[in-house]
């Protein structure tokens, strides 16, 4: 049995309407890439293009400049705390 994937991840061409319908572009999908070590790099990158611009966390209650942020690879998920409770406690792993 061969499965397939869905969507196809090979070079296809997707149409895109910009700028309120005024221009049409035509460009290749690319496969969405939400973890792994390129995204990490791309984020990082993103991170250090924002400068020192302060940010919320903690569901607004706490502010903290974006180069504070913890940007380090995780290694192993063992230890690490994650939000539980609609983000207002945490629990580790």
């Amino acid at each position: 049995m061969v499965h397939q994937t869905f969507p196809p991840y090979e070079p296809t061409k997707v149409r895109r309407v910009i700028n309120k319908g005024t221009k049409i572009v035509e460009e290749e999908y690319k496969k969405p890439n939400w973890v792994g070590p390129e995204f990490h790099d791309h984020e990082t990158q993103k991170v250090a293009l924002a400068g020192n611009v302060m940010t919320s966390l903690a569901r607004g209650t706490s502010i903290t400049r974006l180069s504070r942020i913890n940007r380090k690879r995780p290694i192993e998920h063992k230890g690490l705390l994650i939000s539980v409770r609609r983000g207002t406690s945490l629990m580790r792993i």
